[in-house]
């Protein structure tokens, strides 16, 4: 996984420590089904470049199209043929809803297992 996609993780499934074995094996599972959802059907704005201020600070210039990872490699010349044709069979054999379900699903049972576990988090500040 990218480090890129940590905080996209995060906000999935959440800050808590995950530490034991069968918490382990409920997280890889919950990750089976959200890489192929990031890689495929979560689209990302990626930095164009900086802008040097009159002020001294810089001014952050994004792409005007948000796109995936999966659309990154498809567009990329440094691809090998047969690899974005291996990517293309796997995009069509992959269901976005089926997949969301199914790390739904994964990531309450995960949650049910820390819960379990006495490690629940605080929500008042």
């Amino acid at each position: 996984m990218l480090r890129k996609q940590l905080p996209i993780v995060r906000k999935m499934i959440g800050p808590s420590r995950f530490d034991t074995d069968s918490e382990y094996t409920a997280l890889a599972e919950a990750y089976r089904f959200l890489v192929p959802l990031i890689n495929f059907w979560y689209p990302a704005i990626k930095l164009a470049g900086k802008e040097k201020q009159a002020s001294g600070r810089y001014k952050k210039i994004y792409e005007k199209d948000p796109k995936t990872p999966y659309q990154r490699l498809l567009d990329s010349p440094d691809v090998s043929k047969e690899s974005k044709a291996k990517l293309r069979g796997m995009a069509a054999s992959l269901n976005p809803v089926e997949l969301k379900k199914a790390f739904d699903q994964a990531g309450n049972a995960l949650l049910q297992l820390n819960r379990e576990k006495g490690n629940t988090l605080s929500t008042s500040a």
